[in-house]
């Protein structure tokens, strides 16, 4: 199998449908990432590649072993393509600044989902007109469709993604991506035209990749080479949207589960060389429990570049519901008076309020709370009746880390696995979801758990993922009672039914299943006591800390961690952001994002200052006539074009603007009536002093924000440039004004 890039080169403007739709402002919406980048589906993509292989005369059996067949295990599965989601290049090229300028919380919501987006696209409005060539009532429509030009360099947009497919079929794959000429909604209106084609070059050919430099250091420094047993820790960005089977059908899990990392790797190794089931590897590896693949959880990025694993918040920390801060309940609960005004007082509707779907990271002695980003994804199929449906799926960019536990002899294997071009988790892996790249590998010499904590402390043991416990009579529990007389005896600790400690515990129950894709059926329904509970008890002298608790380890059910209780109930919550001046380097470090960063604050500009002089529309009025101002308004009109078709081709809208307001001022000095020709004077230089650079300018928050990216001098220019649109818009709007004043007189 080879992986290479593709391209799709926009020779039409585009409407990917999302399914989503927005009474009253968009009808139909395109496919956009919550960084508000347009993407064109790895599904749609793979769907439209299969349309084209049809239309090419390649028989069922040439398009099953091509593009899978649900069910059908005759076919080779090894032999069927990928397709990832295909991206503007831009965001391609600059994944990692996006995502930091979106959650960067300083960023005062210029790099928004909804300004983005609107760089990309446009509002197309249609209607149904009647056999007359009228338009019928209720049938207008707005569809947003995805612009053919870019704003940044008004050259034709183009996406890419990646395909991988055997290397037979490459020929094959060229002439269906050239066949596909028409994608997304209204081809035959004169939308959705694109032209596709493979690159030249292979990514399996690129060499001293970040993983290939990972996986080489991991080798190399192992420290002590006798080890029995290693620990792999390794963190995961998804590149593409992941669908974990959960409880429902339609919705995923929040992290990528042990039992689907374990058959992703399963599946790899198969797919490697002449690898089988029969391996004495393979058996040892996934089938006898002697490996233990952990959850892939979220992790975040600290402020010195280590990647901090997330967990299911504990029932006990806890906000407090008007003040937000963050707390152990179970020691604020104990508490009975407080000073008054304190923040920590939870009388009087304060009451704490449990973390529901977050997740915590300790760093640097506080706690940041964060959670796992989610979206509704919809898709349609034309096959037999049209169907359309929906998955919840894990937004792609984010990070996950775990680790594998496994023999010493077998280390490679799974290094080389994760140094594979590609990981994918979860469903629908070849078309759209469940793409992943490898982003960091450590290995190191497996130790048992090991905790700061002695004879007589009181301990919670939180339970870090979901695990299944059995009791003596091998029936499967989620009994509060029974898990923690099963923990107790684990751990060698005592276990009364009235002890005092019980207080400090807390239990959260759900129902375990899931997904055989070998079988294709639903697992077994077990109960389950879920990530996030908590089972105290007093320490004693016999007290050991086994490796996992419960059942199932190897699918990573069972990890869990031990914190001694302290006395303080206020926790300290921290926050990770970049300073503004950060923001601004790492722009300018990226031409093109900071093309988009740059064009976003212009226009927040122009609606800073248009806002301030709409305000102010009905106090600053020209005492002028109607038709007077209709002359004037085309006069500014006649000025902005005359000096746009002399420019020289290359010069900015500085110069162009320029030109245009000297133009501007002689029509109106000869404007023949001196009345008319002083009125619209005073009222050209009341509306210029917002764009003649000047101290004043400095009061505007987006004026300031672009001097600090751009530079003082880009900054008076770009704001003087606007001066003719404003007018226009503000002499418009005086010329209605007027009129129903007029008509309020007759």
């Amino acid at each position: 199998m080879i992986t290479k890039k593709f391209f799709i080169q926009l020779k039409s403007d585009l409407c990917v449908g999302s399914g989503f739709s927005y009474a009253g402002i968009v009808d139909s919406d395109v496919s956009y990432n919550k960084y508000g980048f347009p993407y064109i589906s790895g599904k749609r993509l793979k769907g439209c590649l299969r349309e084209s292989a049809e239309l090419l005369g390649m028989t069922d059996d040439e398009i099953y072993a091509m593009f899978g067949k649900r069910a059908a295990s005759i076919y080779d599965s090894n032999d069927v393509i990928t397709i990832t989601d295909a991206y503007p290049r831009t965001y391609i090229n600059n994944t990692g600044l996006i995502e930091k300028l979106y959650s960067n919380k300083q960023d005062d919501n210029v790099f928004t989902q909804e300004n983005v987006i609107n760089l990309y696209t446009t509002l197309k409005a249609q209607t149904k007109l009647d056999k007359n060539g009228a338009a019928e009532e209720n049938t207008l429509r707005f569809t947003r469709a995805i612009n053919q030009y870019s704003f940044i360099d008004d050259k034709e947009m183009v996406f890419e993604g990646k395909i991988t497919f055997p290397d037979t079929k490459e020929e094959t794959v060229s002439n269906l991506l050239k066949a596909t000429r028409n994608i997304g909604m209204n081809r035959n209106r004169g939308m959705g035209s694109v032209r596709m084609y493979l690159d030249k070059c292979s990514e399996n050919d690129k060499k001293n990749s970040e993983s290939d430099r990972n996986i080489e250091k991991c080798i190399e420094n192992i420290s002590t080479s006798d080890a029995q047993r290693v620990r792999i820790k390794y963190v995961i960005k998804n590149e593409a949207p992941i669908i974990i089977s959960s409880d429902k059908d339609t919705m995923s899990l929040d992290y990528i589960s042990g039992s689907a990392v374990l058959g992703a790797f399963a599946s790899q190794y198969l797919k490697s060389g002449n690898n089988s089931a029969d391996d004495e590897a393979f058996k040892e590896l996934f089938l006898s429990n002697k490996t233990v693949f952990s959850d892939l959880n979220l992790a975040v990025e600290s402020r010195d570049n280590e990647y901090i694993v997330c967990h299911k918040a504990p029932g006990y920390i806890r906000k407090l519901k008007k003040t937000k801060v963050l707390v152990d309940s179970d020691l604020l609960m104990q508490v009975e008076e407080f000073e008054e005004g304190s923040r920590y007082d939870y009388h009087k509707g304060n009451q704490p309020k449990k973390l529901n779907g977050k997740v915590i990271a300790e760093i640097d002695g506080g706690y940041v709370i964060t959670e796992v980003n989610k979206e509704i994804l919809y898709h349609h199929t034309k096959k037999n009746d049209e169907m359309l449906y929906f998955f919840e799926a894990i937004e792609p960019g984010q990070l996950f880390a775990g680790d594998i536990v496994v023999d010493k002899k077998y280390e490679k294997i799974i290094l080389n696995i994760l140094k594979a071009d590609k990981m994918s988790f979860g469903k629908s892996r070849t078309a759209q979801y469940g793409r992943c790249l490898v982003k960091s590998i450590k290995v190191e010499n497996y130790k048992k758990p090991e905790y700061a904590v002695s004879a007589g402390d009181i301990v919670r043991i939180n339970l870090l993922s979901d695990s299944l416990f059995i009791t003596k009579d091998g029936n499967y529990t989620a009994d509060y009672n029974d898990v923690r007389q099963i923990i107790a005896e684990k751990c060698g600790l005592s276990c009364d039914e009235n002890d005092e400690v019980k207080e400090f515990s807390s239990i959260q129950t759900k129902i375990m299943t899931g997904y055989s894709g070998v079988w294709n059926l639903h697992k077994q329904e077990l109960p389950c006591v879920a990530a996030g509970s908590t089972f105290a008890y007093k320490v004693t002298e016999n007290a050991v800390w086994p490796d996992y608790l419960g059942v199932k380890n190897n699918e990573g059910l069972g990890s869990y961690e031990v914190k001694r209780v302290g006395t303080d109930y206020a926790l300290n919550e921290q926050k990770i952001s970049m300073s503004s001046e950060d923001v601004n380097e790492q722009l300018r470090q990226s031409p093109d994002v900071k093309a988009i960063y740059q064009d976003i604050i212009e226009k927040k500009l122009y609606e800073e200052v248009k806002a301030d002089i709409f305000k102010h529309i009905y106090e600053k009025t020209i005492n002028i006539s109607a038709s007077s101002l209709g002359r004037l308004t085309l006069m500014a009109i006649e000025s902005y074009n005359e000096a746009y078709s002399e420019a020289d081709k290359g010069h900015d809208a500085y110069a162009i603007a320029d030109r245009a307001y000297e133009k501007y001022k002689k029509r109106i000095d000869s404007i023949k009536r001196k009345a008319t020709c002083d009125e619209c004077k005073r009222y050209t230089k009341y509306i210029m002093k917002y764009f003649v650079p000047q101290d004043t300018n400095e009061t505007l928050i987006f004026y300031e924000k672009l001097k600090a990216l751009s530079g003082e001098d880009y900054a008076k220019k770009k704001l003087y440039s606007m001066w003719n649109k404003m007018t226009i818009e503000a002499l418009t709007y005086q010329k209605y004004i007027k009129k129903d004043q007029e008509a309020d007189n007759e």
